[in-house]
């Protein structure tokens, strides 16, 4: 089953938004603001980071390049966000966030682009060295 984080200051949003994730059928754990999020990150597993873009202190830019230093290409990050589109499309291309989505979004919109998110997610067993680890691609013949 895929685990998600959701990274925001706003806690009543983010409760929300963990309620609908939940509602999909996933996991999802919310922490509040940015402080400690990155031990969260390396102490637990988690397939797809929603993170605010705009929190106060350490801003979600930052906290991507930390997720993108210490799990390169490893976990599935997403700008969750208030800001203009044009603006969070913007700060998605330049940190490398593999996606974004406005707070506003309908519910069927924020549903496409997890479940979206979560088939192009590598696998923590299908990935060479991890315990437990299968080899191959999981495909027949490989």
């Amino acid at each position: 089953m895929s685990k998600i984080l959701v990274i925001d200051d706003d806690l009543d949003l983010a409760d929300l938004t963990r309620r609908r994730l939940e509602r999909m059928g996933l996991t999802a754990k919310v922490h509040a603001g940015s402080r400690g999020a990155m031990e969260l990150l390396l102490r637990d597993e988690f397939h797809l980071v929603i993170l605010d873009l705009n929190m106060p202190g350490l801003g979600g830019a930052d906290v991507m390049k930390m997720i993108r230093m210490a799990r390169p290409g490893d976990i599935k990050v997403m700008f969750y966000s208030s800001a203009d589109l044009m603006e969070l499309r913007r700060q998605t291309e330049l940190h490398g966030a593999d996606s974004y989505l406005s707070k506003s979004a309908t519910s069927q919109e924020f549903e496409f682009r997890i479940r979206e998110l979560l088939r192009s997610t590598v696998r923590p067993e299908s990935r060479p060295g991890v315990p437990g680890a299968r080899s191959g691609s999981g495909r027949p013949g490989t």
